[in-house]
């Protein structure tokens, strides 16, 4: 990532500082890198991708329950998220 971007960690929401007012401007991406109890659309895989492995507060490693009921760990579903979703 570009040393100019930010990543809020309240919001998980993504910001480039390099305008003076950066904190007081829109964010350019909402939804960039937060976990999600509920994944709804595929913005939502990525940016929990994106947050990572490990929960906060706690430091629980975070796991995805797949609509048939297995589990899969956040890196499987980081190298094969393309294939689940039938992008590749």
């Amino acid at each position: 990532m570009q040393t100019h971007m930010f990543i809020g960690e309240s919001n998980g929401a993504l910001y480039d500082t390099r305008s003076n007012t950066w904190s007081h401007d829109n964010c350019l991406r909402s939804n960039y890198c937060r976990h999600h109890r509920e994944v709804n659309t595929l913005a939502d895989v990525k940016a929990t991708i994106r947050a990572g492995k490990y929960a906060w507060p706690g430091g629980y490693e975070i796991h995805a329950i797949m609509d048939e009921g297995g589990v899969m760990k956040i890196e499987t579903l980081r190298q094969n998220w393309g294939k689940l979703f039938g992008l590749i």
